[in-house]
């Protein structure tokens, strides 16, 4: 039985993820891309011939790509290599350089290549778990077999680094969840001191309510009526603020994805718990305030100038 090797074990998961990359590259999205023609083989005095070992290739336009052979009399047997390819794209040359049009991606074709590029991500993440189990089992053997001293803790690179940017992700979002809480405080504070300011300048108001029969109760029920009014609409404006805010940022996302089906929405659940949560944080703002207001002395408040 092999002894267990770490280092093999690397090489393997680095080249299954190099072909994943290739792979990757192939596809044909609607830009330029020179990986392309990465595997065009072509006839060069007959012997089969990369198209990067007889060629410059560059992207001069966002769907151009130019192949600029470096022997001019090689252009028919690069065209018959990239037809042989079966890359999609039919090459067109000016003697000189041949050119490839990438044409537009439609609907149907972009649900394809959804579609392909899960494929060979799922494909890719069975090999590295074949390579993991393999390794996993030929570490247990050795251990059974009393090879204690020979057997080697190796850490699973991909499982580190997703904990990794786990942990960055978990602790950014703590310390977003801090400031969010630190500013709804702030506010709920805010709101009690406005609120509190509002029932020392309207002292005459609360005396005329008491003086027509309003109880402490009553009182109390128009301030936080005001609070409760104050929350909602707040709620809202943020909630429609945050909408129209979607549009400019779906289309960034749109124009750097090159890709129309990813979009950022706000779920209609969230959306009313953050409504709701402006509601309850202003009225309990606004609980003090208003318990005071209710106290007031009619006699005194309608003296007030």
């Amino acid at each position: 039985m092999s002894d267990f090797d770490l280092k093999n074990l690397e090489a393997k998961i680095e080249k299954s993820l190099n072909v994943l990359k290739e792979e990757m590259g192939t596809v044909r999205a609607g830009r330029a891309n020179a990986a392309l023609v990465d595997k065009v083989m072509v006839e060069y005095y007959g012997t089969p011939t990369p198209l990067k070992a007889l060629a410059n290739i560059s992207v001069p336009e966002p769907r151009t790509l130019l192949i600029s052979p470096f022997d001019p009399k090689s252009i028919p047997e690069i065209e018959k290599g990239i037809n042989a390819a079966n890359i999609g794209i039919t090459p067109a040359n000016d003697g000189k350089v041949v050119r490839l049009q990438i044409p537009q991606v439609t609907e149907e074709r972009r649900k394809e290549l959804t579609k392909v590029v899960k494929k060979l991500g799922e494909d890719d993440k069975v090999a590295v778990r074949n390579l993991r189990r393999e390794a996993n089992d030929k570490v247990k053997k050795m251990e059974k077999a009393g090879k204690d001293e020979q057997v080697i803790s190796y850490t699973d690179v991909v499982g580190t680094l997703m904990s990794s940017v786990t942990d960055i992700v978990n602790t950014i979002s703590y310390v977003l969840i801090a400031f969010v809480a630190i500013s709804l405080v702030v506010s709920s504070i805010m709101i009690g001191v406005i609120t509190y300011i509002s029932v020392l300048e309207r002292k005459k108001e609360i005396g005329i309510l008491r003086a027509i029969g309003a109880s402490k109760r009553n009182v109390s029920q128009v301030f936080n009526a005001e609070t409760f009014i104050i929350g909602l609409c707040a709620g809202l404006i943020g909630i429609g603020l945050t909408l129209l805010l979607l549009l400019p940022g779906n289309m960034i996302i749109h124009a750097v994805a090159d890709n129309s089906n990813v979009n950022a929405v706000l779920p209609v659940i969230p959306a009313l718990v953050l409504i709701a949560l402006s509601v309850v944080l202003t009225l309990l703002g606004g609980l003090i305030p208003s318990k005071k207001a209710s106290k007031s002395d009619p006699v005194t408040a309608l003296r007030t100038e």
